[in-house]
């Protein structure tokens, strides 16, 4: 019996010695869970002070980051969605700040087009115009105005009126010439022009002369299978596009446009064609294209004297392409005739292969040839 008793009071001796080791260690242990708060919040303080560096930026180079953001100038980007200006005054009061007084991040401005065909939304769509208009500030700008479906073109123009000054690169779609009166003024700015007109002929007045305009270069007109209806600084320009042109039409503009670089032309056929072209020089012109499928008469394109061009794209019915030898010699007898020595040519719709043309045409440095499928 007295055994068992100083079995049992050795065992609690060890027990209570167990029980001091483990409150030592449970004390160590609090101890260092303690240290290791005191390091975490030391930790996240740090971690909180750089959670936005950007944020600590000076507000220049914050403006030039979100300018960079942008498409560059005079290219488009929405009005809204996550690629827009709109989209940088969302994201905290700092950038909102920054950006609205930020006047290059507002400078081109593209009207949505769903505004333009729903009904009673010309408000809508003028008030947007102005309030970028406003953000701009004294900047060059980029417009473009989409078609209206319901004669609301007038009413958004008029927010505009007042910048024209200011306006570099103008894209717009109108119903007639008439709707372009408000823009008889002075664009002493303006660059680039581009115009569709759905209809020369529905409500217009008769020709409209665009006035004082000494720096634009730049004109793109599409939709217009008769005469146009405007009338431009055509001996200044050095880039057009006509897009639905007749072949007389086009001549009667190309005549006009003595120092051309780059040209690209739609051309319609006429169910009386007009086919006596005189030869017509354009000795700057370093880029043709024809986008026209249709089949014109040769003597279009082979009244075209162009010794200084280097790209050409035209469809292969321009070249008489049956039988093979046609398409060869009709092509010599262009690059010939103008002098020019050509580094890229494209045939489209074209029937015959690729092979035909590097064959014969060995110094040309690149060809492609595109089916008519």
């Amino acid at each position: 019996m007295l055994e068992h008793m100083e079995l049992d009071r050795a065992l609690l001796v060890r027990k209570d010695l167990e029980i001091l080791d483990l409150e030592a260690e449970m004390a160590a242990i609090a101890e260092r869970i303690t240290a290791l708060q005191v390091e975490k919040l030391s930790v996240q303080a740090r971690l909180d002070s750089y959670r936005y560096p950007v944020l600590t930026l000076p507000n220049e180079i914050v403006a030039e980051i979100f300018v960079q953001f942008l498409p560059p100038y005079p290219d488009l980007s929405p009005l809204a969605g996550s690629l827009s200006s709109t989209f940088l005054t969302q994201i905290c009061h700092q950038w909102r700040e920054i950006a609205l007084a930020t006047p290059m991040l507002w400078r081109a401005i593209k009207l949505p087009s769903r505004l333009m065909y729903l009904e009673d939304q010309a408000e809508t769509a003028r008030s947007l115009l102005t309030m970028w208009l406003e953000r701009s500030g004294f900047c060059p700008l980029s417009i473009r105005i989409p078609i209206g479906g319901h004669g609301d073109f007038p009413i958004i123009i008029s927010a505009l009126v007042p910048h024209f000054a200011r306006c570099e690169h103008l894209s717009f779609d109108v119903r007639n010439t008439g709707e372009l009166s408000a823009m008889d003024r002075s664009m002493l700015m303006l660059r680039s022009l581009s115009l569709v007109i759905s209809n020369s002929n529905a409500g217009g007045s008769g020709l409209f002369n665009f006035q004082n305009i000494p720096l634009l270069r730049s004109v793109s007109l599409s939709d217009w299978a008769h005469i146009p209806s405007v009338v431009l600084p055509w001996s200044q320009l050095t880039s057009l596009t006509l897009s639905l042109v007749y072949p007389d039409a086009c001549m009667s503009v190309l005549q006009q446009t003595s120092v051309l670089v780059d040209c690209t032309l739609s051309v319609w056929t006429r169910d009386d064609p007009q086919d006596d072209f005189k030869a017509l020089s354009l000795p700057y012109l370093e880029t043709l294209v024809f986008q026209s499928r249709s089949d014109i008469a040769p003597d279009f394109f082979h009244s075209l004297i162009t010794p200084a061009l280097l790209f050409l794209q035209l469809p292969e019915g321009f070249l008489n392409p049956f039988p093979e030898s046609a398409v060869v010699e009709s092509l010599e007898s262009f690059i010939n005739d103008s002098g020019c020595r050509l580094r890229h040519l494209r045939i489209t719709s074209a029937y015959h292969g690729k092979e035909v043309y590097q064959t014969a045409f060995t110094a040309i440095s690149l060809i492609e040839v595109r089916d008519s499928t």
